[in-house]
Protein backbone atom coordinates (compact mmCIF):
# COMPACT_ATOMS: atom_id res chain seq x y z
CA UNK A 1 0.00 0.00 0.00
CA UNK A 2 1.35 3.28 -0.81
CA UNK A 3 1.48 6.07 1.31
CA UNK A 4 1.38 9.63 0.60
CA UNK A 5 3.09 12.25 2.88
CA UNK A 6 2.03 15.76 3.29
CA UNK A 7 4.59 17.92 3.59
CA UNK A 8 4.83 21.56 5.41
CA UNK A 9 6.48 23.02 2.67
CA UNK A 10 3.58 23.64 0.58
CA UNK A 11 1.92 26.94 1.50
CA UNK A 12 -1.54 26.59 3.09
CA UNK A 13 -4.76 28.41 1.25
CA UNK A 14 -4.16 31.95 1.82
CA UNK A 15 -7.29 34.07 2.69
CA UNK A 16 -7.64 37.04 0.50
CA UNK A 17 -6.65 40.27 3.04
CA UNK A 18 -8.72 43.12 3.62
CA UNK A 19 -6.76 45.34 1.61
CA UNK A 20 -6.52 43.39 -1.28
CA UNK A 21 -10.69 42.95 -0.94
CA UNK A 22 -10.37 46.90 -0.93
CA UNK A 23 -8.41 47.06 -3.73
CA UNK A 24 -9.93 44.54 -5.73
CA UNK A 25 -13.61 46.20 -5.28
CA UNK A 26 -12.88 49.71 -5.61
CA UNK A 27 -10.78 49.67 -8.96
CA UNK A 28 -13.45 47.07 -9.86
CA UNK A 29 -16.30 49.06 -9.47
CA UNK A 30 -14.76 52.11 -10.01
CA UNK A 31 -14.09 50.80 -13.42
CA UNK A 32 -17.17 50.03 -14.10
CA UNK A 33 -18.75 53.04 -12.78
CA UNK A 34 -16.49 55.26 -15.30
CA UNK A 35 -18.20 53.06 -18.15
CA UNK A 36 -21.19 53.97 -17.45
CA UNK A 37 -20.89 57.54 -17.05
CA UNK A 38 -18.93 57.82 -20.16
CA UNK A 39 -21.93 55.79 -21.92
CA UNK A 40 -24.40 57.85 -20.78
CA UNK A 41 -22.63 60.55 -21.55
CA UNK A 42 -22.48 59.95 -25.00
CA UNK A 43 -25.73 58.98 -25.27
CA UNK A 44 -26.91 62.10 -24.24
CA UNK A 45 -24.38 64.05 -26.49
CA UNK A 46 -25.46 62.16 -29.52
CA UNK A 47 -29.70 63.02 -28.18
CA UNK A 48 -28.93 66.84 -27.72
CA UNK A 49 -26.98 67.82 -30.76
CA UNK A 50 -30.05 67.15 -32.91
CA UNK A 51 -30.13 71.26 -33.39
CA UNK A 52 -34.09 70.69 -32.15
CA UNK A 53 -35.61 73.02 -29.44
CA UNK A 54 -37.35 70.86 -26.98
CA UNK A 55 -40.41 73.09 -24.93
CA UNK A 56 -41.07 70.36 -22.69
CA UNK A 57 -41.35 66.73 -22.38
CA UNK A 58 -44.55 66.60 -24.73
CA UNK A 59 -45.27 65.18 -27.89
CA UNK A 60 -45.16 67.91 -30.81
CA UNK A 61 -48.17 70.17 -30.82
CA UNK A 62 -48.69 69.94 -27.35
CA UNK A 63 -49.25 73.77 -26.73
CA UNK A 64 -51.75 73.64 -29.23
CA UNK A 65 -53.98 71.78 -27.21
CA UNK A 66 -55.50 74.87 -25.30
CA UNK A 67 -56.66 76.06 -28.96
CA UNK A 68 -58.03 72.88 -29.42
CA UNK A 69 -59.90 73.01 -26.01
CA UNK A 70 -61.99 76.10 -26.64
CA UNK A 71 -62.90 74.74 -29.97
CA UNK A 72 -64.35 71.67 -28.16
CA UNK A 73 -65.77 73.85 -25.70
CA UNK A 74 -67.66 76.50 -28.33
CA UNK A 75 -69.01 72.64 -30.18
CA UNK A 76 -70.34 71.94 -26.62
CA UNK A 77 -72.17 75.41 -26.36
CA UNK A 78 -73.65 74.90 -29.53
CA UNK A 79 -75.53 71.90 -28.63
CA UNK A 80 -76.62 73.30 -25.32
CA UNK A 81 -79.90 75.40 -24.40
CA UNK A 82 -79.14 79.03 -23.49
CA UNK A 83 -80.32 78.09 -19.62
CA UNK A 84 -77.25 75.34 -19.72
CA UNK A 85 -75.07 77.43 -20.83
CA UNK A 86 -75.77 80.12 -18.47
CA UNK A 87 -75.61 77.13 -15.49
CA UNK A 88 -71.98 75.91 -17.15
CA UNK A 89 -70.72 79.72 -17.37
CA UNK A 90 -71.38 80.05 -13.82
CA UNK A 91 -69.69 76.75 -12.41
CA UNK A 92 -66.82 77.74 -14.16
CA UNK A 93 -66.53 81.02 -12.46
CA UNK A 94 -67.41 83.14 -15.57
CA UNK A 95 -70.24 85.29 -16.46
CA UNK A 96 -69.48 85.20 -20.88
CA UNK A 97 -68.55 82.96 -22.74
CA UNK A 98 -65.16 83.29 -23.88
CA UNK A 99 -64.99 84.11 -27.30
CA UNK A 100 -61.81 84.80 -29.80
CA UNK A 101 -62.58 87.65 -32.17
CA UNK A 102 -60.45 89.70 -34.32
CA UNK A 103 -61.01 93.42 -35.24
CA UNK A 104 -59.12 95.61 -38.25
CA UNK A 105 -59.86 99.19 -37.05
Amino acid sequence: MAVIRFTDAEPPLRIMSPQNLFYGLFFGLGGGILLLVIFVGLIYWRLARTGRIRLGSGAPGELDDEQRLLEEERAAMEQLDPSQQDAYYRAKGTQTPLTLSVSFN
